[in-house]
């Protein structure tokens, strides 16, 4: 049988974990911009966007990657 002290650390430790689970799942994504030098028909700038994808999916959409390849971020570059 287990002694009061026993029984009030369960129940505290219960409502401690719950409510740091109920924070947790409110809490706003973190968004992160990410570029990359190069064009989005280049391998790299293919694999720019998977990388993004791939952190949103480990993450479970904690947090959010915008990837801007290179045209979006400076379209001048293209013209050199």
């Amino acid at each position: 049988m287990m002694s009061k002290t026993g029984i009030i650390a369960s129940i505290l430790s219960i409502t401690l974990a719950v409510s740091l689970s109920a924070t947790t799942a409110m809490a706003k994504p973190i968004e992160i911009s990410f570029s990359n030098m190069f064009p989005p028909s280049h391998i790299h700038g293919q694999l720019g966007q998977e990388y993004c994808d791939e952190i949103e999916n480990r993450t479970d959409g904690r947090v959010k990657m915008t990837y801007y390849p290179v045209p979006k971020v400076l379209p001048c570059i293209l013209a050199i």
